[in-house]
């Protein structure tokens, strides 16, 4: 049984068909990438996984669970977060708060999960009586990635990390991601940089308007002529 199974997913914004027929499949300790051109239904794909965004027709399995009808934070309480495109940081909250915020559905604050975060963001433990405002672009979506780490999540869905930030921070937060990875935690990634995306990956979907275009292993999708041209530079 795979820990996530999408099935025929079909998404509508008003009379706009974003997901035509989406299908895929993330397998425990997986690194799983989505990429694609802007508008191929990327973040409404991750959107409807965390039930931010309702589905037309289709379903949506997690850990042996219908989730397609869920409220979006009962699916957290079942062990899916998403680390939000823009990062979306409380500003005028402290860093310490935004990152207890992201425990909201544990009954009990668990100090370990805190302490590990900061184990993993050492700058955030440093600032973490500033506002979040007051952060950096790269320290902002740190935070967003601790927060929803917080949940103690089996399945993490990022969107767009490196979106904005500096190539040092690029960096930063992919050794991260691998980081997480390394510890055991599922993830599921859209994002813009395919090339980075696709190396710390273990396979991908390319989307194309609302329909997944090519899947596989992500190393063979790098070498394939219409990835390296559409998405690769080359």
């Amino acid at each position: 049984m795979s820990l996530l199974e999408v099935s025929n997913l079909s998404v509508y914004y008003g009379h706009i068909h974003a997901i035509k027929t989406v299908s895929l499949v993330v397998e425990e300790g997986e690194i799983v990438s989505l990429i694609g051109a802007n508008g191929a239904g990327k973040t409404t794909t991750l959107q409807t996984i965390s039930g931010i965004v309702p589905s037309s027709s289709g379903h949506i399995t997690f850990n042996g669970m219908d989730i397609t009808a869920m409220r979006a934070h009962t699916i957290v309480q079942k062990g899916i977060s998403q680390v939000p495109e823009g990062r979306r940081v409380f500003k005028q909250m402290s860093v310490e708060d935004n990152l207890k915020l992201g425990a909201f559905t544990k009954r009990t604050l668990n100090e370990k999960d805190l302490q590990f975060i900061y184990s993993i963001f050492p700058v955030l433990e440093e600032r973490k009586r500033q506002d979040a405002g007051t952060l950096s672009g790269g320290e902002q979506q740190m935070l967003a990635m601790g927060r929803a780490m917080m949940a103690r999540p089996k399945l993490l869905l990022l969107d767009e990390p490196s979106m904005g930030l500096s190539p040092l921070f690029v960096k930063e937060i992919f050794a991260t991601i691998n980081k997480l990875h390394e510890w055991g935690t599922t993830i599921l990634l859209v994002e813009q940089n395919a090339k980075m995306a696709l190396e710390i990956s273990d396979r991908a979907y390319v989307l194309q308007t609302g329909v997944v275009a090519l899947e596989g292993d992500a190393k063979e999708l790098m070498n394939k002529d219409e990835v390296r041209k559409a998405y690769l530079g080359g």
